[in-house]
């Protein structure tokens, strides 16, 4: 469905493409682009052909994109988040795209809270991110990583994700020669350079981004909870995959996370209904955090 999509908005404005170069694209065979082609016919998309100079497969002049070749919720949903997303990035160039399809939905239920959205410097580093990744130019990036140590890298950037109140970006690092992930409000500044590297064929193997990913669980030791109330696992969804199945309360759980800034600020958020056991460092400095805090009240 996504590279026949794919295919409707190439046609929609480049008019004419040939089977070959569709082919190319989506590395895939001529036989599958014919396959794809006719079931855009089929769904009643007017294809026509030409041959000679600037030939190949395109559609009737003045062609609009008609509603029926989607499902009504599919077409909505797929309306609204672009339409959101829009409000959120710094992307001018997208508007006429964002209007086309913000055309076909007839309902307006979606829409990201202004509190999600980021900030102009965020934004401006979104949209040097995304130009890089459609281009397919590597960046050069002063990152800040959640130890507060700086390091300068050149990364192949292949993936934006928000999740939760942040934006990530996933990328192959030049100088680790690994996956890694970089939260983009850590990156202090970035470049777009030259250098050019292959995007498909990295994303075959670009993992899917996981809190658990972001660690080797056999490289740390762990971290030892004990639960006191059982709201924690209404309140916190990240370790309901812990709880026992014998929760009387109170009871202990040990998670494979790392003890690195971002968790300590999750646990401190937790500390209504948990403790920390173990590890006694990460303990003493959790309670550190709680009692500087108790003395602005």
């Amino acid at each position: 469905m996504e590279r026949i999509l794919s295919i409707i908005m190439i046609l929609l404005y480049k008019r004419t493409e040939t089977v070959g170069s569709l082919a190319e694209q989506f590395e895939v065979s001529e036989r599958t682009i014919y396959r794809d082609l006719a079931q855009l016919e089929t769904a009643g998309l007017p294809l026509v052909s030409s041959v000679g100079r600037g030939g190949g497969i395109g559609l009737l002049p003045h062609y609009r994109l008609e509603k029926h070749l989607f499902s009504s919720t599919g077409l909505s949903l797929m309306c609204n988040t672009v339409a959101a997303l829009g409000d959120m990035l710094d992307q001018p160039e997208l508007e006429g795209d964002i209007s086309l399809l913000s055309s076909l939905s007839e309902t307006t239920w979606f829409s990201w809270s202004p509190e999600l959205s980021p900030d102009s410097a965020l934004k401006a580093s979104l949209s040097k991110v995304i130009n890089a990744i459609t281009e397919e130019k590597t960046l050069k990036i002063q990152y800040e990583n959640n130890q507060r140590q700086e390091s300068s890298r050149e990364i192949e950037p292949l993936r934006v994700v928000l999740r939760g109140r942040c934006w990530y970006l996933q990328a192959r690092c030049r100088l680790r020669d690994q996956y890694r992930v970089f939260r983009l409000d850590r990156i202090a500044a970035l470049e777009v350079t030259e250098s050019s590297f292959n995007r498909q064929e990295q994303m075959t193997e670009l993992p899917d981004l996981n809190f658990h990913d972001r660690v080797d669980r056999e490289s740390i030791p762990g971290i030892t909870l004990r639960v006191h109330e059982e709201r924690v696992y209404k309140d916190f969804p990240i370790i309901r995959p812990y709880k026992p199945d014998d929760s009387s309360l109170p009871h202990d759980i040990r998670i494979p996370w790392p003890t690195d800034a971002w968790v300590e600020q999750l646990l401190c958020g937790m500390s209504e209904y948990i403790e920390v056991m173990e590890p006694a460092p990460l303990r003493q400095r959790i309670e550190e955090k709680l009692k500087k805090a108790l003395l602005y009240y």
